[in-house]
């Protein structure tokens, strides 16, 4: 080794054993510094810190502006004191920060900071957004159950009228003629309701051209169309006895209105200026109907046929 270096690390060793000495080479690790720049951070006399800054020898250098810097040697000798004052822990395998890189740290520290404050900000705006949203759909939630609970009770009232109208509505039933006619033993207007065999053999036997008979025992019976009066009941009615003719009786509707059955019968009668023929006529007609246990009602109406 020649002399040269052993100077140099007997300097090294010689400024490391010194605080002031040891602060000139960290201050200066961070930055250039004028003489009076030194003075005032220790506060030591003028020729104090020129005894230091000579002792420092080598591991100085001043710049163009007559600034100290550290040289290579100076440099070296902050790394030396970095590892002796910042020894590694074994246990942890860890080594704390030096200056410098707590310098190097401190922007990026100051970037996760910001960004956890930023993320902070943005969750508690998310947060109270949700909490909002949430409020928004907790109120559409009540009001749809509102909704639906107003829904199901108009469509309860909806059926219950629904229901009663009907109920009050006419319904009109389908009926089936058995006979027709001009000529009966029927003189008087007669409206009459047929529910059993007996009756229906009654009515038919005033009936002059609709007469079915069988001879027993060298007697005449009347035998009616078959009608099975557990499924259907007969209505007949007889308009009575005319001199002429031009007058007709018709059943021509009937309709379930609830409470009754209504049968509507038209009566028709020629008027002064028609031609008709003089003949005795009562007119009929006999309908058949599905049977019910409603009362029924006749409702007759008069027309008069208008001749030119």
């Amino acid at each position: 080794m020649s002399n040269y270096e052993e100077d140099t690390y007997s300097m090294i060793f010689a400024s490391l054993k010194h605080p002031i000495r040891r602060g000139i080479l960290r201050i200066l690790s961070n930055e250039t510094e004028s003489f009076s720049d030194l003075q005032r951070r220790f506060k030591i006399e003028s020729s104090h810190l020129t005894y230091h800054l000579e002792g420092l020898g080598n591991l100085l250098h001043k710049t163009k502006d007559g600034k100290y810097a550290l040289s290579s040697f100076g440099e070296a000798a902050v790394s030396m004191m970095e590892h002796v004052e910042e020894p590694p822990i074994d246990s942890l395998h860890l080594t704390f920060p030096s200056a410098r890189r707590l310098r190097m740290l401190k922007p990026l520290t100051v970037i996760l900071v910001c960004g956890l404050i930023v993320s902070l900000i943005f969750s508690g705006v998310l947060l109270f957004r949700y909490a909002e949203i949430d409020e928004a759909y907790n109120r559409l939630d009540r009001s749809y159950g509102e909704l639906n609970g107003t829904y199901n009770e108009l469509n309860r009232v909806y059926d219950e009228l629904n229901r009663t109208y009907f109920s009050h509505m006419p319904r009109e039933l389908g009926f089936q003629t058995i006979t027709d006619g001009d000529y009966s033993d029927q003189g008087s207007p007669v409206y009459c309701i047929v529910d059993s065999p007996s009756s229906w053999v009654e009515i038919w036997s005033k009936l002059q051209s609709h007469v079915s008979v069988l001879i027993e025992n060298g007697s005449w019976t009347v035998i009616p169309p078959h009608v099975d009066f557990s499924e259907s009941i007969v209505i007949a009615v007889f308009m009575g006895g005319f001199a002429t003719g031009g007058y007709s009786i018709e059943v021509k509707e009937i309709y379930d209105v609830g409470q009754s059955v209504v049968v509507k019968v038209e009566k028709t009668y020629p008027g002064k200026n028609c031609i008709v023929t003089m003949a005795l006529t009562q007119p009929y007609h006999i309908v058949k109907i599905d049977k019910t246990d409603k009362p029924i009602i006749f409702e007759v109406s008069e027309r008069i046929i208008d001749c030119p």
